[in-house]
């Protein structure tokens, strides 16, 4: 990935409590001390334009969603330490570097072949591994924006306005989502034994939900931004909980008049 690609790979809004302060040099280069490594030149670009947080982009087969940073706030790639894990797996942890995980798997730079790491999944519970990729530059590589089962709408009409919009087209009310959720509103829709999801594009910089760290911050983080950079400010999101179900709700959005596009096309992912 290209820097600017590498910028887009960060999901908005940022959740703040995972976002470390700004990676300076001298915070690098601690780092690499208390690890012991030289960081992957893919991984310090990612960081430097942002230092940890939420991914918009998926590892298809496998739990990505958020990239350690550096700093010490949890979760941090210099602040992580194989306890008890050590007892529960019949292979070498040490040379192992986790950059994601929760405790029951770890997707992790393997030092323990090379000084350039190659990338490694393990799951603590089923004593596995496996090397995904053998540098982090092809680990980015396999990396898909997080596109499947979305539609694009162009309404004209604000977020309120397409809920109403949707709830006479799809015949069901919407009920609003608590908005700490996600740091935006999101109305959803029944439907089927499942919910649609409706959200906008133009959200804010950052949110964390009351009480968590960083939360008095968040006026600093409340510039507009779009969370689809391919999309307009006006567009709106519209989940779909079932990958079978697209084409049908396509058709009802198109057949009521309404610019409605899978987002997989819009992107081309």
């Amino acid at each position: 990935m290209n820097a600017n690609e590498l910028a887009n790979i960060w999901r908005r809004p940022i959740y703040l409590p995972y976002l470390q302060e700004p990676l300076t040099p001298e915070a690098l280069r601690t780092a690499e001390e208390e690890l012991g490594r030289t960081l992957p030149r893919e991984l310090v670009m990612m960081l430097s334009i942002q230092n940890g947080g939420y991914l918009r982009y998926e590892l298809e087969g496998y739990p990505l969603d958020a990239i350690s940073g550096i700093g010490e706030a949890y979760p941090s790639l210099t602040r992580f330490n194989w306890g008890e894990e050590c007892e529960c797996v019949s292979f070498e942890l040490n040379g192992l570097v986790p950059f994601s995980g929760d405790g029951h798997w770890y997707l992790c730079l393997d030092y323990r072949a090379s000084e350039e790491p190659a990338v490694a999944y393990i799951d603590v519970e089923c004593d596995e591994q496996s090397i995904i990729a053998q540098d982090f530059a092809s680990f980015l590589a396999l990396l898909k924006l997080d596109s499947d089962g979305k539609i694009a709408l162009q309404t004209g009409l604000d977020l309120d306005g397409t809920k109403a919009r949707l709830e006479g087209i799809l015949s069901v009310r919407a009920k609003a989502a608590d908005p700490q959720l996600y740091g935006f509103s999101v109305y959803n829709f029944a439907r089927e034994g499942g919910v649609l999801s409706l959200s906008p594009n133009e959200v804010r910089l950052g949110f964390a939900r009351r009480g968590e760290r960083r939360f008095k911050e968040l006026k600093n983080f409340s510039e507009p931004v779009l969370r689809y950079a391919e999309l307009d400010a006006g567009a709106m999101i519209l989940d779909v909980f079932k990958e079978e179900l697209m084409g049908e709700i396509l058709r009802e959005l198109k057949d009521a008049g309404l610019c409605a596009q899978s987002l997989k096309d819009v992107v081309g992912a």
